[in-house]
Parts: structure tokens; sequence; C-alpha cells
């Protein structure tokens, strides 16, 4: 395939390398001073919101700016914005700057529950690219690998973003149609096997969601809602994962967390039941 605007570039992989080298490999070939993605089953509904962002950093020199999100569910043909669905911004989009100090605790919890969680998503912000350098250079060579990010990858990216901006702001301005589909791969009941991997690829997600968190002394409270969620794989894990040395790791890592001073007692207990639980046998209904 070939265009005739020279401002279009082809990138091809020979094979499907996944969603993070893409991007990274987009990135560096890129030849502007801000990045945005737009994920193939998704649209921009008003391209002019570009020349909006544009001139809005133009007098305020941001580093991260979000934008709002248009929801479309295709099987019931019906489109919403996202603050009246259950994934919601954390934000009242006022405009407000937000500078470095207080900047990525936004990405984690507030009271209890989700701060937002398209907080977390690379694709309805404008990120100046000189941030995403830094943060494709702190991920290092190993996550360029096949595979390496098969789940959590925008939330990774984003804290890492946040943490290496200087500021952030959000507008009241939409610039994203998000296709929510009922039978999408986050939203489907998948066969053993996939589940086994996300399995694997969600622990391996927590394990580097533990590392940056403590390496840029985040309370590690905030983890708390974020790793509950796997029980959901521990089962299929359990089952369908013959590499023992796995089933070490994950026990290794829950007992780490039970090491750490900081945490809160509901914390820990939830870490000695899982291990408790991860011991037992499985569930004979995923056979």
């Amino acid at each position: 395939m070939q265009y005739n605007n020279p401002q279009i570039r082809l990138i091809n992989h020979k094979e499907n390398f996944g969603i993070y080298r893409s991007r990274v490999d987009a990135i560096k070939n890129s030849k502007g001073k801000f990045i945005i993605f737009l994920d193939p089953d998704d649209l921009f509904p008003n391209p002019d919101f570009l020349r909006d962002l544009y001139e809005y950093n133009l007098i305020n020199n941001i580093d991260i700016i979000e934008y709002t999100v248009l929801m479309q569910n295709e099987k019931r043909n019906r489109i919403y914005y996202s603050l009246d669905h259950r994934i919601n911004h954390f934000h009242n989009f006022n405009e407000e700057i937000i500078y470095h100090d207080h900047l990525s605790n936004i990405l984690f919890f507030e009271n209890n529950h989700y701060s937002d969680v398209f907080c977390r998503c690379i694709w309805n912000k404008m990120v100046r690219k000189e941030v995403f350098n830094k943060t494709i250079n702190f991920l290092g060579n190993r996550a360029y690998e096949k595979d390496h990010f098969d789940f959590g990858e925008d939330t990774i990216i984003n804290i890492l973003n946040f943490e290496f901006a200087s500021n952030y702001s959000n507008l009241n301005l939409v610039g994203y149609l998000y296709n929510f589909r009922d039978n999408s791969i986050s939203h489907a009941k998948e066969g053993k096997e996939i589940q086994l991997k996300l399995g694997l690829s969600a622990f391996f997600f927590y394990k580097l969601f533990y590392k940056y968190v403590k390496y840029f002394n985040k309370d590690l409270n905030y983890l708390y809602f974020d790793i509950k969620a796997f029980d959901y794989y521990i089962d299929y894990i359990k089952q369908f994962s013959s590499n023992s040395n796995t089933k070490q790791s994950v026990i290794y890592f829950y007992k780490s967390l039970l090491k750490e001073n900081n945490i809160s007692s509901e914390f820990k207990e939830y870490a000695k039941q899982f291990i408790i639980n991860f011991n037992k046998n499985p569930i004979k209904k995923y056979k």
C-alpha cells in the first residue's frame, strides 16, 4: 500500500510483534513534537480537535493533554459520553493545569475506588514526544521483546509518562470515539489457553506495577485494588500452567508483599488469604 501524502509513513512488520512494539516503532519514526494514538477499531469523531489541542498548547505548553471520549456500543448501536458509563474520568475537564509534584497520583485511587480508568489509557491523550522517549528508555530493550506486554501496557506507560512529564491538563473537547464491543477480547469468554495467557500476562503486569510504584516512592496501598483483580486468574494458572516455577513465582510475589512495612493490615490479610487459596486444589469446573 502506498500513499501520495508524504506526511504519512507506513511501517510494515513482517509479523505481529504486539501493540507495544508497534507503538514504539511509530514514536521512533515520528517527526512531530506530540504523539496521539488511534486504535484500529476506534475513530476520531472530529479531526478538527487536533487543531484545537495544538492552539491550546501554544499558549499553555503542556506535556500531556487529555480529552473527552465518546463510547459506542456496536451491538446496541448507541453512542454516549464516557462520563455516563461505568468507566469514569476522575476530573471535570476544567482545564486545570496539574504540575509534576501531584501529577502521577491521578493514575491511582481516591476514597478506596478507582480515581479513573480512562486516565490510564494511552489513546485519549496528546503526549509530548520527549516524554514518550524517556518512558521508552526507562523500560529498556526487554520491553521491546515480543509478547512482553499482553496486559496493562497502557497503565505501565502512563505511570512512567506521568512521572516524566512536567505538567498535565484536560479539555472538555471530544476527541475520541471508543468502540465498545460486547464480544471484544477484553470482554469475551475465552478458552482455557487464552485465559492462561491473560493470567500470566496479568501477573507480569502486577509485578511491574509493584516495581514502579516502589521505584517512584508511591504509596504501596495504591496497588491493593489492582492486585485484587488477579483473583480472577488464580484457578486458570493453577490448573493450566504446567510450570511449577510460575506457581512458585506467584507465591513469592505475594510473600514479598507481606514483608512490606507500609501496607495496610487489610492489604496484608488479603495477601495471606491469597497464598492460602492459591495452595488449595484447583476448582474442577475449569476443566
